[in-house]
């Protein structure tokens, strides 16, 4: 019996960037919502634009997977795991485990960071199995973030709905010096920081001052928006209101709020307005550590959402009772609900 070949993992570079082209139309086709991964100039100038770490695992001269590192755009010490995907052909070849193994001993020790995360499909378990490998913990659930159309390419990830990703973060060694906590969901936040470093938490019973920092970023190809708030002020409600009015359209709304002074207010006032909790976000933002709320039309189909038993149940069960209370018997029964704009 021959002996097994040998996984090699190489940077992106000049040599071997039309391969990571070919690796993206066999397994989207020309599905890819970003089309500068079909070319390989864009693709390199893309990479080192953003100061990516694009890792590649061969096997002997063939590409039978990658993964990305990216810097977040609105923290330098947050780093995105993205691009994670293998070939039909790497099935039983080892190829996941040396990615990981490389992130974990030479991309990250490399890099001044304090959190990284990824978002996993939860049309199956796969990737969320190899956050766990990473080191990484689940600790959100957006619903409804991502249309069916965008997983045509893979019968695993085709769905009677849109598909919702669980986030996973790891933290390097350090914790934020005080956590402030919205009353409203005050155990769910405490239980889902288990498994981090130890953190000052304290509810948030002070009045938010001064004015609000909150901006729009739509994902087009996804139908969905970001809207993230680097500070919570006075004028939350407003702000939120004017950002509801351009976006609502969209399919999801997720809405990431710091966990700072004024948290409880702000939580109240998107309570007042559909949102309904997705989760912790660990040092997602200069400041500290963050929390996921979420927006969506129509209601996810729960039994298509896969997870990973415990921690990942548990997830769900608290992300699916809290979408419940947000809503009447009547919505999920197939009627509709508008949310006013106050």
């Amino acid at each position: 019996m021959p002996a097994p070949t040998q996984t090699v993992i190489r940077t992106l570079d000049e040599t071997n960037a039309p391969k990571v082209c070919e690796l993206y139309r066999k397994i989207y086709q020309e599905t890819f919502p970003f089309p500068e991964v079909y070319d390989p100039v864009l693709l390199l100038e893309n990479t080192r634009k953003h100061r990516k770490a694009h890792l590649l695992a061969f096997q002997g001269e063939e590409l039978l997977g990658q993964v990305i590192v990216t810097p977040a755009p609105w923290n330098p010490e947050l780093f995105e795991v993205a691009g994670f995907m293998t070939t039909p052909e790497a099935q039983g070849k080892n190829v996941t485990r040396p990615l990981a193994r490389a992130l974990r001993k030479e991309v990250f020790p490399s890099l001044s960071w304090k959190a990284r995360y990824s978002e996993s499909v939860t049309a199956h378990v796969i990737s969320q199995k190899g956050d766990i490998f990473l080191g990484n913990t689940h600790t959100a659930l957006a619903l409804n973030l991502l249309p069916s159309e965008l997983f045509l390419h893979d019968p695993r990830l085709c769905s009677s709905s849109r598909g919702s990703c669980i986030l996973s973060f790891g933290e390097a060694n350090s914790s934020p010096e005080r956590t402030l906590l919205p009353p409203q969901y005050a155990p769910q936040l405490r239980e889902l920081a288990e498994g981090f470093l130890p953190r000052t938490f304290q509810e948030d019973c002070s009045s938010p001052e001064g004015e609000s920092i909150l901006q729009a970023f739509p994902f087009p190809a996804a139908g969905a928006v970001y809207l993230s708030a680097s500070r919570l002020g006075e004028d939350f409600d407003p702000q939120l209101d004017r950002l509801l009015e351009e976006h609502d359209h969209h399919e999801a709304l997720i809405l990431q709020l710091p966990l700072q002074r004024g948290i409880a207010k702000a939580v109240e006032c998107a309570q007042r307005r559909g949102f309904s909790l997705g989760g912790f976000l660990p040092h997602w933002f200069t400041s500290g550590d963050g929390m996921l709320l979420q927006r969506v039309k129509g209601e996810p189909l729960w039994e298509e959402i896969q997870v990973l038993p415990g921690r990942g149940t548990a997830l769900l069960e608290m992300v699916r009772q809290d979408w419940e209370k947000t809503f009447s018997a009547e919505y999920r029964k197939g009627g509709d609900i508008s949310f006013q704009v106050r």
